[in-house]
């Protein structure tokens, strides 16, 4: 697989199909009789795994039939991108068994998700879900705010568009009358002056409480290009 090289990351223009449910996928806590660490020690080169310090995040699709596919590295780590390319991880992704579907609607649904690596040298690796608990299905932020106990009074819109497959994802803090304040940036694959105009308008929205339902005073929020 020839892989596209971009700033921090490394493409593979091999997944096809578009993901309805954006990192809602569930990372298999073993694959097969193997924890995932485990699983991975065994699947990747060690020489590879010990010349490397810092952080992997591997961005998998899953289609509606559970198959995985990986469509991007991040690397982190002190070196290069042909370094991290050695660990083969588009094909060590593309050989796992299939994973547990996604359903919405009762129908199975195309999904995301994001593993991360972290590596200590000779010391050895780990891997573990970027995200645990999900964000929002179907490119929507309802899961978050639903948790949350909060709606927006109006969406937060950027002023500098999001284009297709582009996003940002922020956590915030929610004030006792719904004024969101402490904005951190989780991801993004967007430039520094669209992420300043998602943040901007994420600090300018407003929420209101859910009535029944009790109040966080964390949040989370997705801007999704489309």
């Amino acid at each position: 697989m020839i892989a596209q090289i971009e700033a921090s990351f490394i493409r593979y223009p091999v997944c096809n199909q578009d993901v309805a449910c954006l990192e809602c996928a569930a990372v298999p806590v073993q694959v097969g009789s193997l924890r995932l660490t485990d699983y991975f020690r065994q699947a990747l080169p060690l020489p590879q795994t010990n010349a490397l310090t810092g952080m992997v995040l591997v961005h998998i699709d899953i289609d509606d039939e559970g198959v995985p596919c990986c469509r991007s590295v991040q690397n982190y780590t002190d070196s290069p991108h042909p370094q991290v390319q050695q660990l083969n991880l588009d094909r060590v992704v593309a050989a796992m068994p299939r994973w547990q579907l996604v359903r919405q609607n009762d129908h199975a649904v195309s999904s995301s998700t994001s593993l991360r690596f972290v590596f200590a040298g000779p010391a050895g690796f780990y891997a573990e879900p970027f995200f645990t608990g999900g964000l929002h299905p179907q490119l929507t932020d309802t899961l978050g705010m639903a948790r949350s106990g909060w709606r927006w009074v109006v969406p937060p819109q950027p002023v500098v568009p999001l284009q297709a497959g582009e996003y940002a994802q922020f956590e915030f803090s929610i004030g006792p009358t719904g004024k969101v304040h402490s904005v951190n940036l989780a991801r993004t694959n967007a430039t520094a002056a669209q992420e300043a105009s998602c943040r901007q308008a994420l600090e300018a929205a407003a929420l209101q409480p859910v009535q029944q339902a009790q109040q966080q005073d964390r949040g989370y929020f997705s801007f999704i290009g489309k």
